[in-house]
Order: C-alpha cells, then structure tokens, then sequence
C-alpha cells in the first residue's frame, strides 16, 4: 500500500501562526462563513456539501450555524448554543462554474483556520487571494482541452477519424465562443441556444458539401461542451439527500440549458428544411460499433480534457485522470452482465465513488476533485439533448423513453454515489 506521506497534499500558505489568539466572535465567524460558502457554491459545490461543511466548522469553534443554501445564494445564522441571539448573513451568488482548484484551495484554508495555522484575519485574505487567482490551466490550455474533448466524444458516438478532426476544431471554436460570452451578461445566457444552433448549421454545411459525413456525432460535439449532465446528477443527488429546494432548481436549470440547445438545433433544422435540405442530417451516423483500442484512447482523451475544463488541480491531474479509467472500466465491465444503461451506470458511479472517497481520505482533499472527472463520463446529459430533440420532431415515444432513460441513468449515477459514501465515508463533508 502506498505510504501516506509520499502523495501529494495542498501547500498551507506561508502564514505564522497564531497563537494564542481568541475564537472569533459570533460575528466575525458568521462573515467569513458566508463568503467561504458563496465561493463554495460559485465552485458548482453541491449544495448539502457546503451546509456539512460549514456547520462543522462553525462547531469547531464552539458555536452553532443553521446553514441554508440553493446555488444562486447562501443563508447563514451564527449563535452559541443555548443562545437565542443569532448572527445572520446572507449572500447571492450571481453565477456558478466548476472550479475544482478553488474548491481544493478553500478546503486548506479550512484546514489551516481550524488547526490554528491562519487567523480568521489571515484566512479571509487568502480567500481573497484564491478569489483573484486564474484558473490553473489558462485559456490556451482550456481551448485545447475543449477540441479534445470534441473530438474524442465524436469518436465514442461512431465518428470517423476526420470527422474527430472536423470535431476538434468545432470544440476549440465553441471553447473560444463561451469564454467570449462569459463576460457579458447580456449573452452569457444565451450560450447553450447558439452552441446549438451553430454547431447544427455546420453539420448542414458539411452535410451539402459530404453527403456520407456523420453529422450527427458533428452536433454532440458542437454542444457536448455544454450538455449539464453534471447539473443533472447534481440536482438528482441533492434531492436522494433531501435537499429538494436545490435540488428542484438544479433540475430546472439543466432542463432549461437542454430545452436551449435543442431550440438552437431545431431552428437552424427548420431553416434546412424551409430552403428544400432534408433533416437527414440531424441523425446520420456511422453503424459500425467503436473499437476497443478507439474506446480506450477516446476515453482517456476525453477524461484528460474534462479534468482540464472543471480545473482539477494540477497535483491531482494524474489521480483525476485515475477516475476516468475506473468510471469507464467498470461500466464496460458491468454492460457485459447488465446491458440496462441505469445498472452500469450505477456500478460505474458506485466504483468511482469508492475510488475518490478512497484517495481524498488518503491526500486530505475534498472527494470531489476526484469524483467529479469520472463521473462527468457517465452523466447522462448527450441522452436527454437526443430525446428532447426526438419530442421536438415529433417523435413523442421516442423522446419520452429517452426522457425517463435520461432520469434513470441520472438517478443510478445518485445512488452509486450515495452508497459509496455509506460504504466509505469520506473524512471531509466536501
């Protein structure tokens, strides 16, 4: 077994210690508690995780903290037990992505608070710091990362190796897009409608110039990006923990974000269609099954990417990538025994859910940071932008089935997770 000591754990800043200061006041606790869970959440944190989180340590200090939180914002009330004066704050959260380096960074800066290593003066300085840092790859990188990404899910729905390369520079330009539309408000929210519209006028395009292209793997490119599949999982976890206010409004938000792309697609099919192009293209695909060497190197193309795009902290790429492999091993070994979708998703949730509680209680990090790259393999989201686009054309059993597919894959991917922190609870609520 591997010795502790010799895995990576994240740097304490370089802080002196305290001493023999006092706990902080009801007050002064309440304010750094609202912050560090209004960045939690703006890290896509899961709602339940921050409310554990910051209870426990609020406990640590000897008070106690009624924590509520959904992913637009964040109610604290900070007291001492028995005391019916209560601190309260509030703060919104005006947007929220997957960061998992601020997500690692926070949970040392918890630790250092709790074990005595920074103030509370110091810790919020440190959150400031954390707040204006760059993401840990950069925008050359994440581009990169987003045509890989492309064309390695181009490849896994039956693409051919030039239409992975047409792929590739449909994932680096809709990469370009969103970080274009990011910063302005007025068309952030637009993003998923015009990475599906887009994505399907291109795969027009190629369509009339290459009739025997599969167009179909061309348009799972263009809005793989941007499917919430994660949101998905995300929201059906929060509401198997009972956290049905976020988890209703995740669920909402993913809904949302899907009925948008789909719009995106139907509408440039509709212009097709209104200029005499058949929608053929909209589903034209490669019979032919993946081959086992191409599902191996899409797969771990694809679980490098995604682990560069949710920023899993450069020290922990190696193990993230780890996740990837086990998430993808197992359901390919669980499909040979159990062909339903929901069963090898769930064996795939439940192992990689092992490995991550595993590793975070060996190196002292959130689970997260681990989890989230291999899970992001299995949700469920390319199936609901497929049936919502079957619902859309007209197909009314088709895309219902595919709906329920969706949330049963969903809720699989939920209870693997939830069973494996029953089996092997992780030290740390994040």
């Amino acid at each position: 077994m591997t010795d502790e000591s010799s895995l990576p754990t994240e740097p304490r800043p370089e802080v002196a210690p305290r001493g023999e200061s006092t706990a902080p006041t009801a007050t002064r606790l309440a304010e750094f508690l609202v912050r560090a869970g209004a960045m939690l959440l703006g890290c896509a944190c899961p709602s339940h995780r921050v409310e554990e989180t910051l209870s426990d340590l609020a406990r640590r200090f000897g008070f106690v903290a009624d924590v509520f939180s959904v992913p637009s914002g964040i109610w604290l009330a900070v007291s001492r037990p028995g005391d019916p004066d209560q601190v309260v704050r509030i703060a919104r959260v005006a947007s929220w992505s997957m960061a998992l380096d601020r997500l690692a960074a926070v949970d040392a800066i918890f630790d250092d608070v709790v074990s005595g290593h920074l103030s509370m003066d110091d810790a919020e300085v440190a959150l400031s710091r954390v707040e204006r840092q760059p993401r840990s790859y950069g925008p050359m990188l994440e581009w990169l990362a987003g045509a890989l990404a492309a064309a390695a899910a181009v490849l896994l729905y039956g693409g051919r190796w030039f239409e992975a390369l047409m792929g590739a520079g449909i994932g680096i330009g809709f990469t370009v897009l969103s970080s274009f539309f990011s910063d302005r408000n007025n068309l952030r929210h637009l993003t998923p409608f015009f990475a599906g519209a887009l994505a399907t006028a291109v795969a027009w395009l190629a369509a009339e110039v290459e009739p025997e292209l599969a167009t179909q793997p061309l348009i799972i490119a263009g809005v793989i990006l941007f499917v919430p599949g994660t949101a998905l999982t995300v929201g059906l976890n929060e509401l198997v923990q009972k956290n049905l206010v976020s988890g209703t409004g995740r669920l909402l938000d993913a809904t949302m974000t899907l009925l948008s792309i789909v719009f995106g697609v139907m509408l440039v099919a509709a212009l097709a269609h209104a200029v005499g192009s058949s929608p053929e293209f909209l589903t034209r695909r490669h019979a032919e099954t993946v081959p086992f060497p191409v599902l191996v190197l899409a797969t771990a193309v694809a679980g490098l990417s995604f682990s560069v795009l949710v920023a899993v902290p450069v020290r922990y790429l190696l193990w993230g990538l780890g996740s990837c492999f086990v998430a993808g091993a197992f359901v390919q070994f669980a499909q040979v025994h159990f062909p339903q979708a929901p069963l090898s998703a769930f064996f795939g949730a439940l192992a990689t859910g092992l490995y991550a509680n595993l590793v975070a209680r060996r190196t002292r990090r959130p689970a997260q940071v681990f989890l989230v790259p291999g899970i992001v393999l299995l949700v469920p989201g390319t199936f609901g932008f497929l049936s919502f686009g079957r619902l859309f054309a007209g197909d009314l059993t088709g895309g219902a089935s595919g709906a329920f597919q969706t949330l049963m894959v969903g809720a699989a991917l939920a209870t693997g997770i939830v069973l494996a922190n029953a089996t092997l609870p992780p030290r740390k609520a994040l």
